[in-house]
């Protein structure tokens, strides 16, 4: 799917729904919304493969960041455009968030992105994404099995490994298991971190 036809129809329908939910509106509502609108381009990929469904997220995303940097500059109100909700919000003088630099909103506005990604760019993407939740999940149960509680630094966290992985090295006489936990907690850590694996 590429970008609507019709930008400027597109746009203005996209604003009429979201005027609808003064609190606030999720993606999937918004874009079930559009498709019982009648955008015939989202209906054919509405609950498709993960790359028709990609190309739907980033044609309404891109068709979003458009309409904020609009109503912003007519001073028409500011369009917050987070992960769990896009919400309407008036326009006001201080709020400089439309300057910033901002990187979804570079990201969404290059069209490259939605020409140059494929299936597989999109799978990895999910990977990379389920990794990360499931590290941040499960991260408290991580730093307990380190005897660590937040907030933790990584340097705290990494120093606290050395020794327990050390102290319970099965070639120095440690248990296998607890070993195999401490360096299952350290991955755990280091994929919530983003930090380089440390060797064992």
């Amino acid at each position: 799917m590429s970008a609507p036809e019709d930008r400027h129809e597109f746009e203005q329908l996209l604003l009429r729904l979201i005027r609808q939910y003064p609190g606030g509106v999720g993606e999937y509502d918004l874009i079930k919304e559009l498709v019982e609108s009648g955008c015939d381009g989202l209906r054919d990929t509405f609950g498709t493969d993960s790359l028709a469904l990609f190309q739907t997220h980033f044609a309404v995303y891109n068709s979003l960041y458009r309409l904020r940097d609009q109503l912003f500059a007519s001073r028409r109100g500011y369009l917050d455009i987070g992960p769990a909700r896009v919400q309407l919000l008036p326009y006001s003088e201080s709020d400089a968030g439309i300057e910033r630099a901002d990187p979804l909103r570079e990201y969404y506005l290059d069209l490259s992105n939605l020409r140059d990604t494929s299936a597989d760019d999109v799978e990895a993407m999910l990977d990379g994404f389920w990794l990360r939740f499931g590290g941040f999940c499960r991260r408290e149960e991580a730093l307990a099995v380190f005897g660590l509680e937040e907030p933790a630094e990584y340097t705290e966290i990494r120093s606290r490994y050395r020794i327990l992985a050390m102290e319970h090295h099965p070639d120095r006489g440690g248990s296998k298991t607890r070993f195999q936990e401490i360096n299952e907690a350290m991955r755990v850590l280091e994929t919530a971190e983003g930090a380089p694996r440390i060797s064992e």
